[in-house]
């Protein structure tokens, strides 16, 4: 699939892809090297082209830096808030960095968008057998 298509694909459904984090960090594990070959590199355009968007924030293993590229997502989640019923997926290239980009973005997500209340609850697994 080109470039061109997925974009459009993405928009006809209203979903919006940030890969910022992964595309900009120093692939260190195999996990962020395998995404960053997957994951397309696409522009992020902000713009609600249905009535229930979907964000899809990919961080990497920098908190920090997840935090800084994900503030524009604030205010334009807020927004979107007022008019429809926006999706926010947050993932990592490592399923074991999610629960920590979730602990690392709600508080400013709810301080921003109060009606995204608590955090989701991660279930933690006890063991494996």
């Amino acid at each position: 699939m080109s470039y061109e298509e997925i974009v459009e694909v993405y928009h006809k459904k209203g979903v919006t892809l940030d890969s910022r984090p992964v595309h900009s960090a120093a692939a260190t594990s195999p996990a962020m090297i395998d995404a960053q070959q997957k994951k397309p590199k696409v522009p992020v355009h902000a713009v609600m082209t249905a009535r229930e968007p979907m964000v899809r924030f990919i961080g990497g293993d920098d908190m920090v830096h997840n935090r800084e590229l994900f503030r524009v997502w604030l205010q334009t989640l807020a927004k979107w808030h007022q008019s429809g019923t926006p999706w926010l997926f947050l993932h990592t290239p490592d399923i074991a960095f999610a629960p920590a980009l979730v602990d690392t973005l709600w508080g400013d997500l709810r301080a921003a968008l109060p009606a995204a209340g608590n955090a989701p609850s991660i279930p933690q697994q006890s063991s494996l057998f």
